[in-house]
């Protein structure tokens, strides 16, 4: 959420407003993204969290990198979201879970996040390099390369009874791609373009 301000020690009377939320079912079963449940697709607790929303500018539009998950598990990860303004709303990157990889009950739109380490059959799994990775922010550096700046466990590291040690969690960074479109708008475009506005490196 966002507040608005007058000064740098005065609220502004306006509502705060909901910039990204996690995804409850409605009436029809939809948009219950599993992949947000705190306790890791867990039957146990609906609790859903996103946190540490940072957002860059980029060519008129406006980018939302957030974790979502508890941070001590393989569960926690990065997403990335679009929004035409800076307050929103912002627009989740999805694509159709065919094969209910995120532990969804039938066949639904889920979340492709920037980076996962516990869905091997889900984009963007990177359990090799990194596990956990959160805390996201988009740091330029030096002037025109991109980073992507988070916190993550060394492959190495075990996660004891599924929770892994906070003490040796760590910061990495890993190089960005940009493609852009100058003359298109967020809500106009479709989740299979989003997903390629940002991408990791290859080289």
């Amino acid at each position: 959420m966002a507040k608005l301000m007058n000064s740098a020690t005065q609220l502004n009377n306006s509502a705060p407003v909901h910039l990204l939320v996690p995804e409850n079912t409605d009436s029809s079963g939809d948009k219950s993204f599993n992949s947000e449940l705190f306790a890791c697709a867990s039957s146990s607790s609906q609790f859903k969290l996103i946190e540490t929303g940072n957002i860059s500018a980029f060519s008129g539009k406006y980018t939302m990198a957030y974790p979502t998950g508890p941070f001590e598990t393989p569960c926690y990860k990065v997403g990335i979201a679009w929004a035409d303004t800076l307050l929103g709303p912002y627009k989740k990157i999805l694509q159709q879970d065919t094969g209910n990889v995120p532990c969804n009950p039938a066949a639904q739109a889920e979340v492709v996040y920037l980076l996962q380490s516990s869905q091997p059959g889900w984009p963007n799994y990177v359990n090799a390099m990194v596990q956990a990775p959160g805390v996201p922010s988009l740091v330029q550096y030096p002037a025109g390369t991109w980073y992507l700046y988070f916190a993550g466990y060394d492959p190495s590291v075990t996660a004891s009874g599924g929770m892994f040690n906070p003490a040796v969690r760590q910061p990495y960074a890993m190089r960005l791609t940009f493609a852009i479109p100058l003359n298109t708008t967020v809500s106009a475009t479709a989740n299979t373009s989003l997903a390629t506005w940002i991408t990791a490196a290859t080289n």
